[in-house]
């Protein structure tokens, strides 16, 4: 018996024909689980009713962490060309109702999914050069700050040649590591950012979270 009458995650794709369906990943315990889709049928007298069907080319692992949950999706590419997450907490033990929702679209993501953003080849071609550039990170933003591609690490070797030595007695070297808040970041925020995408070159100095080091940000504005 298929049932969600526990916390699961609903994942709202539309199809190439603009077909919305959704998808539920409901597991009993961790590990390997595929979705299920509900489909309504109809009888010969006309009775309308349920079907769940396990979703056959999708597949997902889910895995318990100190902070909740990670659930890891495998999908073919072709399969959509919107996409929508949201997440049901079930926590009631007795009665086993929603107590929380939350999507990546709000209360309209089971109807109106969000778009699916891709890199190209110009972009790859663009940021594969920071491939080497270390202490540099380059970012490729769309006009509504999201992400493209992003490319290079802050994080650098900081050996001490004899130039450095002056400097580094007036200001500290930097560490060697430091917390990196932005490394996976799918949308960048701030009035350098948004200076930026109206063609205002902007820069900023902000602190890692760990206050270890001050990283600089410069947004040369749309080319």
């Amino acid at each position: 018996m298929i049932t969600a009458d526990g916390d699961h995650v609903q994942v709202t794709v539309e199809t190439p024909d603009g077909q919305l369906q959704q998808l539920y990943f409901a597991p009993s315990a961790p590990g390997t689980l595929q979705p299920f889709m509900v489909t309504i049928e109809r009888d010969d007298y006309d009775f309308a009713y349920e079907i769940q069907r396990y979703v056959t080319n999708v597949t997902a692992e889910w895995q318990t962490d100190a902070n909740g949950y990670t659930l890891e999706i495998r999908m073919p590419k072709n399969y959509y060309n919107r996409l929508g997450f949201t997440v049901h907490d079930m926590d009631d033990p007795e009665i086993r109702t929603l107590v929380h929702s939350v999507g990546t679209a709000g209360n309209a993501t089971a109807e109106r999914p969000n778009n699916i953003l891709t890199s190209s080849l110009a972009i790859s071609r663009l940021v594969d050069i920071q491939k080497t550039v270390t202490g540099r990170r380059v970012w490729v933003l769309n006009e509504h700050a999201q992400v493209l591609a992003s490319e290079g690490r802050l994080a650098r070797d900081l050996d001490n040649p004899g130039g450095r030595f002056i400097y580094n007695l007036i200001l500290p070297p930097p560490p060697r590591y430091f917390e990196d808040d932005l490394a996976g970041a799918s949308r960048l925020k701030g009035h350098e950012v948004q200076a930026a995408l109206v063609g205002e070159a902007r820069t900023r100095w902000r602190a890692s979270p760990d206050g270890r080091a001050v990283v600089p940000g410069r947004c040369p504005g749309p080319d």
